[in-house]
């Protein structure tokens, strides 16, 4: 049982990290050219294939967490979660249960900082997540807006791809419940306003 639990804990890190990666490199494309997309996609085929030559089994283990996530017992973990949250929300639809009231013999572990707020605030929760998430969207298009030079839009779209991967990460595992995520997600959204504040600042 130990051997499954922890092998299913490494896929769903491996896929976590795939998530994460992908939506950093959504945004952080935006950035470069079609010339140098295009290069981007030449050199990471050349790397899979070499890749694939060398740790051909690696690989195929990589594709299988792909291939086979209906069946990953992390996946259908996850997916069980929606049926008891959906639960909870009928029964209290505003405030849900109250700041860290999902009791783990009830609910498990919600690898979900949205169902976490539906649990622990039902609507009100789930506002509070929206305007955060809006919030740094915003943030991303006031610096993008503002900036001035090349160097200042590079810098706005790395500190954008950084909020879209920990912001992808709420889906994955409860984003607040851990400090150090926390922490970098109200840096990250932090910063990305002051990019903004930093270019409308009056000169003396």
């Amino acid at each position: 049982m130990r051997s499954i639990q922890s092998t299913a804990s490494a896929m769903s890190v491996i896929g976590t990290k795939k998530l994460l990666l992908a939506a950093a490199l959504l945004v952080l494309m935006l950035v470069f050219t079609v010339r140098h997309l295009a290069n981007g996609v030449i050199v990471a085929a050349l790397a899979v294939g070499a890749y694939s030559v060398a740790f051909p089994r690696i690989l195929n283990a990589l594709w299988s967490t792909i291939d086979n996530f209906k069946e990953d017992p992390s996946v259908l973990g996850r997916t069980a979660d929606y049926a008891q949250v959906s639960q909870t929300f009928r029964e209290y639809p505003l405030f849900g249960l109250g700041l860290g009231a999902s009791p783990p013999d009830v609910y498990g572990l919600l690898d979900n900082q949205w169902l976490q707020a539906i649990v622990q605030g039902g609507l009100v929760g789930v506002t509070a997540m929206i305007v955060l998430a809006g919030g740094g969207v915003f943030g991303l298009a006031a610096a993008l807006r503002s900036a001035a030079t090349r160097p200042e839009r590079e810098q706005a779209y790395t500190l954008g791809a950084m909020f879209a991967a920990i912001l992808a990460s709420s889906s994955t595992f409860d984003l607040f419940g851990f400090q150090q995520s926390a922490l970098l997600f109200f840096i990250v959204f932090g910063l990305l306003w002051s990019s903004y504040a930093d270019s409308v600042r009056p000169t003396t």
